[in-house]
Parts: C-alpha cells; structure tokens; sequence
C-alpha cells in the first residue's frame, strides 16, 4: 500500500470525530431522524426504524457512514446505541402522553455490546424510566453476528424476547445466509438486505428468490 496525502487526512479526520465525540452526544449535536416503515396492503404506516444524523460542529452535517465506523473500531459505538434508545423511548413516551397512535420503532443494536453480558439490563432501566412498553420496540441486529456465535446470539434474541422486546434480523440475504438463523433464532423480523432491491436486477430469477423468502417467513410467523 503506497502513502498518500488522503491517508493522512483521513487519519485526521477520524481524530477529529473521536475529540469531539463526546462533547456533541452532551451538547445534542446528535439527531434521531424515523425512516417510516409502510405496509404494501393498506399503504399506511405501520412502524419506523430510527436513523442517526450527526451536526458536527466544524465538519457540518454528517450521515452514518462518516462516523459509525469510526466509532465502531475504537469502541465507542455503545454509547451511541444507547443514547438513540434513550431518545426513542422518550418520544414514544410523549406520544403516549399526548394520546398519539404507537407505532414499533426499530433501533439498531451494535455487535460492541455483545461483549458485556449485563449489556440489556441499561435498555431495560431506560424503559421503566420513561415507562415505555417494551412491545413499542424492535431491536435490529445484522445478520452476519450470527457467524461468531450463532447459539449465543440466538439465546440472547430469546432473553430479549422475554423481556417483551421486538428482534429483527437486518440485512438478511447476505454472504452469511444461513436457514438455521431462522430455524433456530427468536425473532419477529426478517429485512431483506438493500441489494435485492438496488442493483437494477427484476429478472424472474430475482423475483423467485424474494418470493421464495417473504413466502418461507411468511410461514414462520415474520414479518419480512
């Protein structure tokens, strides 16, 4: 690999993002955007999934991809994670409040805290704070987790379950597909990774392959 001047400043720039990391998480730099979720069927919103933007002071607006790696390799993505939960647990408890209709958020649940075995027990704190229903939530994981350990993550989807939390599979389709994630996991939701949609491809043998997956989840009582 040859050194270039962009080498440097990417380096820079990643300094930049963890110096200031903490700094904007407290200063609310941070925003929670809901990408809605709408049924084909009723064409009515039917949930949300939470997005994280990021107002970087001096970098200017921000979308994940500039920053989640960053904070991913260095070990500060957790609090992240937790702070965007925070947030969707008090604006589900506003609505509440306000007798607006609920609808589930999806909030996604970084590999960093597979880690620490006590990890739940802070999400669950901040539901009985805000005195969300836990049903009100989906927690995402990515399908290639299940690689590393695929019987501890399908006994932690359970004991998330039994805490009365939603699970979702997200970018399912992957290189790491296997049929024993859905044998074997606990979940609620399968999310066909972005591919099957977006590189161009409708052929018929496309169109086998989707089918063939909403109808197989469809069976085992997902949502997909």
């Amino acid at each position: 690999q040859f050194y270039d001047e962009s080498v440097k400043e990417q380096q820079r720039r990643d300094a930049d993002i963890l110096n200031s990391f903490g700094q904007s998480l407290e200063h609310g730099d941070f925003e929670v955007w809901l990408q809605p979720k709408v049924n084909i069927r009723t064409n009515m919103v039917s949930g949300a999934e939470a997005l994280v933007r990021w107002n970087h002071p001096e970098l200017g607006f921000l979308a994940p991809g500039a920053f989640l790696p960053v904070l991913e390799r260095n070990g500060r993505v957790g609090q992240l994670d937790l702070w965007v939960f925070r947030q969707v647990c008090r604006l589900l408890s506003r609505w509440d409040r306000e007798g607006r209709e609920i609808v589930p958020i999806a909030v996604n649940l970084s590999r960093a805290h597979l880690a620490d075995e006590n990890f739940l027990g802070n999400y669950l704190k901040i539901l009985q704070i805000y005195k969300v229903d836990p049903h009100w939530i989906e927690l995402e994981l990515t399908e290639n987790i299940f690689v590393e350990n695929e019987e501890a993550i399908s006994q932690l989807f359970s004991t998330i379950r039994s805490h009365g939390l939603r699970c979702a599979i997200d970018d399912f389709g992957t290189g790491y597909s296997s049929l024993s994630i859905l044998r074997r996991a606990k979940f609620d939701t399968v999310k066909l990774d972005r591919s099957f949609f977006s590189d161009g491809d409708f052929s018929e043998q496309s169109k086998a392959v989707i089918r063939s997956i909403t109808q197989l989840a469809s069976a085992l009582g997902l949502i997909c």
